[in-house]
């Protein structure tokens, strides 16, 4: 979020820092709405503690790492390929004799 200050937003779309901070507030509200409704139904939640959910957003964190490695990976190589075509494209439009085009005035 540190660089995202430098591009700016198209016309009308809220940047990020404000998306961010808004769904920070609605999960707070929610947070609070929820324990007020919930009263004494909240021992269902007793399994959910700091370490659970601290593991959870490592897990989370890992596997999402893990898929945009993966992502990475894939579209550097279709970038190496793409480039490694286009050149032999123009090695080939420019040498005449491979081409099998002949001009002859």
């Amino acid at each position: 979020m540190i660089t995202l200050f430098r591009s700016r937003p198209k016309r009308g779309a809220p940047c990020a820092r404000c998306q961010v901070i808004r769904l920070f507030v609605f999960a707070a509200v929610g947070t609070v709405l929820f324990g007020m409704t919930a009263g004494e139904n909240v021992h269902y939640l007793k399994m959910v503690t700091a370490e659970r959910a601290a593991a959870a957003i490592w897990i989370g964190g890992g596997i999402l790492f893990v898929i945009k490695l993966t992502a990475w990976q894939f579209e550097k190589r279709a970038k190496k390929a793409a480039a490694i075509a286009r050149a032999q494209d123009a090695q080939l439009a420019a040498d005449p004799e491979k081409t099998d085009h002949t001009y002859s005035q």
